[in-house]
């Protein structure tokens, strides 16, 4: 007994440091499909400390539900974004789906921006939703980044939305009611993690998100890191120039300069500290940065502020048709599957060649009623009879990735 304890001991201790480390990637089971989790932890545990490139979308991936939006419902209700001149000119009224479109003719700014969300210019215009990632950051002109993360504060709510899936609740915040309303965020346990998880292994992660670069840099920076370093120690950060998101051109009161959120970021120490007496000097424009963080815009920024021209990232993870682009650029990819969102699932999966299935990752999860990752059929099923959710419907948006092979329960 004594030689095998020392054989084993001996054989441990001749392992590089890296592989032993590498070996111990375990994510806990909570609510992952146990496929899924295998296939990450075969992955990311024989490729640790290598330095790969993560890339990841925010909204409904890295947060559940749309931390963007709820940001903008919480500046409505503020009265930090009104109708004005200023705001007319970047609004213009459209004709959709046989409907008169305009600040006067919708119940409220929310109204407006989802009818811009729901673009229909030509049906071959996939990207047409990136104008309204656009409108929404304009829309905050004259705010500070300070103002912005006050909203997010009060919006994020300190994940009390967590509670939705346990209390069978849907949180919302109203801005119009029986009209417009926004789900409240929140981080899922098995995403924070992930992440924690990912930087504890050497992965060098970065976020990419069609939402205001200020509010999910807040929201990466410090409310989840927060999480992620109660778990697994405070030495685990992500810089605040790995946020890349929709923004503004900022004019520095004190100067009168107009400069760009990406270089502040990544050269003013107090600015990427999210220093509010450093931050108040600065006022958003109605001036929209290019390329936009949606779509094909992703993917410029990918190649612009992390890979270059030449290098793929090692894996990147998103949820809707925003993140089509930079998930065909990566090497493996982890799709979070929104079963709510049906036309996603047949879209995404049209584009899929068979080569490259064995490089996707597909979780199913829920952002409405019963939000969270489920396990499996049985699972979505249980929870469909708790809430009294369309199973059916549901199940059929699964079934589109059962039926390429692409995932198993």
């Amino acid at each position: 007994m004594k030689n095998l304890l020392a054989l084993t001991l001996s054989a441990c201790l001749a392992l590089p440091l890296g592989a032993a480390q590498a070996a111990s990637f375990q994510l806990e089971p909570g609510n992952w499909n146990p496929a899924v989790r295998s296939q990450l932890e075969n992955l990311l545990g024989s490729h640790s400390w290598q330095g790969k490139k993560v890339v990841l979308d925010f909204d409904n991936t890295l947060v559940s539900r749309d931390i963007g939006e709820a940001t903008f419902a919480q500046l409505l209700i503020s009265n930090k974004i009104k109708r004005s001149s200023a705001l007319d000119v970047i609004s213009p009224a459209f004709v959709r789906q046989g409907k008169n479109i305009s600040l006067d003719t919708t119940a409220d700014l929310a109204e407006y921006y989802d009818e811009l969300a729901s673009l229909d210019s030509h049906p071959a215009d996939v990207e047409a939703a990136s104008n309204s990632y656009a409108w929404v950051v304009q829309a905050m002109m004259g705010l500070s980044p300070v103002e912005i993360i006050e909203a997010t504060r009060a919006a994020y709510n300190h994940n009390r939305a967590e509670q939705d899936r346990p209390q069978n609740t849907d949180s919302k915040w109203v801005i119009s009611p029986g009209k417009t309303s926004y789900r409240v965020p929140f981080f899922n346990p098995e995403i924070v993690d992930l992440i924690g998880q990912l930087l504890k292994h050497g992965y060098d992660l970065y976020v990419v998100s069609g939402s205001n670069v200020w509010t999910v840099r807040h929201m990466v920076t410090v409310e989840l890191m927060e999480r992620v370093n109660a778990k697994f120690g405070t030495q685990y950060k992500i810089p605040a120039d790995h946020v890349i998101g929709a923004s503004v051109l900022l004019r520095d009161k004190r100067t009168g300069r107009l400069v760009k959120d990406a270089f502040l970021a990544k050269e003013n120490e107090r600015y990427a500290a999210m220093d509010p007496a450093e931050l108040v000097h600065y006022e958003l424009t109605n001036q929209a940065v290019f390329p936009l963080t949606g779509f094909s815009g992703k993917v410029a920024n990918i190649i612009q502020y992390i890979t270059g021209p030449a290098e793929k990232p090692f894996l990147v993870a998103g949820d809707s048709s925003g993140d089509f682009a930079m998930l065909q650029m990566a090497q493996y990819r982890l799709w979070f599957a929104r079963l709510e969102k049906k036309n996603y699932q047949q879209a995404l999966s049209r584009m899929i060649g068979k080569p490259e299935q064995g490089t996707w990752m597909v979780q199913p999860v829920l952002t409405a009623r019963q939000p969270g990752l489920l396990k499996n059929q049985a699972h979505l099923k249980s929870l469909s009879e708790i809430a009294g959710l369309k199973w059916q419907e549901l199940n059929e948006s699964l079934d589109i990735w059962k039926e390429r092979g692409m995932y198993r329960d």
